[in-house]
């Protein structure tokens, strides 16, 4: 599982700007990956280690990761609900 596991977390980190910034990519590749968390994280991350922001900038990331896991919660338990 774990071998498998590495192929999507290699594609979804270079979708989400682990690698390189999103600001660089193209508007097209930038506007999807802000579809992933990972893209959401760095943003927030980048806002207040590179750009100097205060903690008040990240509120929309963080709300957006917290969806993300609201979201993926519920498909979780209506999946693997214990009948």
């Amino acid at each position: 599982v774990m071998v498998y596991a590495l192929i999507p977390m290699f594609i979804l980190a270079g979708l989400g700007g682990a690698w390189v910034p999103l600001e660089i990519m193209p508007a097209n590749f930038y506007e999807f990956a802000r579809l992933t968390p990972l893209a959401w994280v760095m943003t927030g991350f980048q806002d207040i280690l590179i750009r100097d922001q205060g903690l008040e900038t990240v509120w929309l990331p963080a709300v957006a990761l917290a969806g993300y896991a609201v979201v993926f919660f519920v498909l979780g338990v209506w999946r693997f609900r214990v009948e």
